[in-house]
């Protein structure tokens, strides 16, 4: 799903609903709070993993 929206410009409610078949309400309520959250905060968690990995995260080989 994140892949989705930052690497294929997706909006997210779309791309999640893709993403969650099968799941029960209470695993996809969590599921959306993590997604939708990792979405919201796409900057801190950037700028976490920058510091941490001393540089960054466009230069990373995989999507982190």
């Amino acid at each position: 799903m994140l892949v989705r929206v930052f690497e294929e410009d997706a909006y997210a409610d779309r791309a999640f609903a893709g993403e969650v078949d099968g799941l029960d309400d209470r695993d996809r309520a969590f599921a959306q709070q993590l997604s939708y959250g990792a979405v919201q905060r796409v900057r801190t968690l950037d700028h976490a993993i920058e510091a941490l990995g001393g540089r960054p995260v466009d230069a990373m080989d995989v999507p982190v």
